[in-house]
């Protein structure tokens, strides 16, 4: 349930951000860096990515490449930049922090369940 918490205040806090701080002066701005080359964009997506997770570097993004040339070729860079920056930074990221606790606590459920049923080379 915690966890469950922690996303919701995530996709609040992007929709927040959107709404207070990605103003056409923000937009304009960032323009000027050049987002419509595939290595920047790549970059500017996988340390956003990184910092607060995939869906929400997209939510981010959206309205700022929706001003470039081709936001269609952006939302593509930005889709495939957001899915590979995974395994940068992997401690960053909030999947291991749900994958890591539900593993150990299957591996653990699992090594009970197998000592109760007497099975041989169960420790």
């Amino acid at each position: 349930m915690p966890l469950l918490v922690i996303f919701a205040g995530l996709f609040i806090l992007v929709a927040g951000l959107e709404k207070a701080v990605i103003t056409p002066d923000i937009i304009a701005w960032v323009g000027n860096w050049r987002l419509d080359h595939v290595g920047v964009l790549t970059s500017l997506t996988a340390v956003l990515s990184n910092i607060v997770s995939n869906v929400p570097a997209v939510l981010v993004l959206e309205p700022i490449v929706a001003h470039l040339a081709d936001p269609e070729r952006a939302l593509l860079v930005i889709a495939i930049a957001s899915t590979l920056a995974g395994p940068l930074s992997h401690r960053l990221r909030a999947a291991p922090t749900v994958v890591k606790p539900a593993v150990k606590s299957f591996l653990l459920t699992q090594r009970t369940v197998v000592k109760s049923n007497g099975c041989a080379g169960a420790q």
